[in-house]
């Protein structure tokens, strides 16, 4: 969708009613052209899922606690891709101002929050929200915040990584306490009983105990196993974020098939024979390649 409308009812009509894009007419052509090539270059549409997850970050308000989001999506979905996206408009809209993005490892949440400082290092950030681009200075120009771990922009917006083999107790920025937590990938296949215990626990009292009165919290993950934290939060068993909303679980294919065939070298390979793809943007080929 190309419109002059930029306000957030428009946006959120548009991506209800199935719009894969939304570009403000005074965009300029490089950003216009660069969005068809997008979607003209293996860029898909959004599904049903990735709608209602973006419908619910554009419902967030500020100094409003709103319900968890749970989006529990197959791999290779985009959901860090999503999620990073919704990071970069919170802050670009001043709904929230300080976002814990946290992973099952450091190394993990690092890059993900380096995703989104390249982002909103992009010349269109730059061009609209230009304090929100540039790192915040203290008194005598160095920069507060600007690496892998950490973003500070000028706007006050900050990102900070956790990896919840490292600790968060209290964490704050100034006054500030996280009003925005993202969990990304949080389970892990070869976690253990005792390991989820201690997720658990880190999660529940040392990370999201830190947040502030209004936390928005969105957790995206696969389901890998049925120990995993995800999985016990579907079946009930692990009893927080009460009150979220809950997207899938959403499998990457619905009815599918598949047969074993002979690979190259003697191997025996699963090949996809039949069933419906999610999402445009992870066909049969793509499914494919990830079982292979």
């Amino acid at each position: 969708v190309i419109s002059v409308m930029g306000d957030e009812s428009s946006v959120l009509n548009a991506i209800q009613a199935g719009a894969g894009g939304y570009l403000l007419k005074d965009s300029d052509d490089a950003a216009i052209v660069a969005a068809i090539e997008q979607l003209l270059q293996g860029g898909a549409p959004l599904s049903q899922h990735h709608r209602d997850m973006w419908a619910w970050a554009w419902g967030v308000v500020p100094g409003v606690q709103v319900p968890p989001f749970f989006g529990i999506w197959a791999r290779g979905a985009a959901k860090s891709t999503t999620a990073e996206r919704i990071v970069s408009m919170l802050g670009a809209l001043e709904k929230r101002r300080y976002v814990a993005y946290v992973c099952a490892t450091q190394e993990q949440a690092d890059d993900h929050v380096d995703a989104i400082a390249a982002i909103l290092e992009s010349p269109t950030i730059q061009r609209h929200y230009p304090s929100l681009g540039r790192r915040m200075l203290g008194k005598y120009g160095a920069s507060k915040g600007w690496r892998r771990s950490r973003i500070r922009s000028a706007s006050g917006f900050t990102v900070d990584a956790f990896g919840l083999d490292t600790a968060m107790r209290g964490k704050r920025i100034e006054d500030a306490r996280p009003d925005f937590f993202v969990l990304d990938d949080i389970d892990d296949s070869s976690d253990s009983t005792a390991t989820v215990k201690k997720k658990i626990k880190t999660l529940t009292g040392t990370i999201l105990g830190a947040g502030s009165t209004d936390r928005a919290v969105l957790f995206i993950q696969n389901l890998i196993h049925e120990e995993s934290i995800a999985n016990q939060l579907v079946t009930g068993e692990l009893k927080i974020l009460s009150n979220r909303i809950t997207s899938g679980p959403h499998p990457a294919v619905v009815d599918l098939e598949t047969e074993q065939q002979p690979g190259e070298h003697g191997t025996v390979r699963d090949v996809i024979v039949g069933g419906r793809a999610t999402w445009e943007g992870q066909d049969l080929p793509k499914c494919q390649a990830l079982i292979d």
